[in-house]
């Protein structure tokens, strides 16, 4: 399975936003081998707004997926797919609806977003 995982950082230039967005390409979970790294700079990014962060974010992922050439199966993002854990999208969905070639996506969030039920936190996905 090769992966892709993706994120981008946020700066001011001359009083507008751009984003330097990474992603790294990557076979294998435990014992990964870093097949490619990607770069990209995206100008005239959207102001942050609460509760749309994929109205920012995902034009600058978009970015740097469409100048990516080379095969993947799971796209990773920093984020949530879902934002109650099942039916409302977050940026992973608004994401995936976006792709052409529809792949996977997992979200892995750094901070927990207010309505995410306890069984999807802390990598516990899986109901039992």
């Amino acid at each position: 399975m090769i992966y892709l995982i993706l994120d981008a950082y946020y700066h001011d230039v001359d009083g507008k936003t751009t984003a330097n967005v990474s992603a790294i390409r990557f076979t294998g979970i435990e014992n990964n081998i870093i097949l490619n790294e990607y770069k990209a700079v995206i100008h005239n990014v959207s102001p942050y707004k609460s509760g749309q962060f994929y109205k920012r974010e995902m034009p600058c992922l978009l970015g740097l997926i469409d100048k990516i050439n080379d095969p993947f199966d799971v796209i990773i993002i920093d984020g949530y797919v879902y934002l109650d854990g099942q039916d409302k999208a977050g940026l992973g969905k608004y994401l995936y609806d976006q792709l052409i070639i529809k792949k996977p996506i997992i979200g892995i969030a750094k901070t927990n977003f207010y309505g995410i039920p306890s069984e999807y936190k802390r990598g516990c996905t899986r109901l039992a």
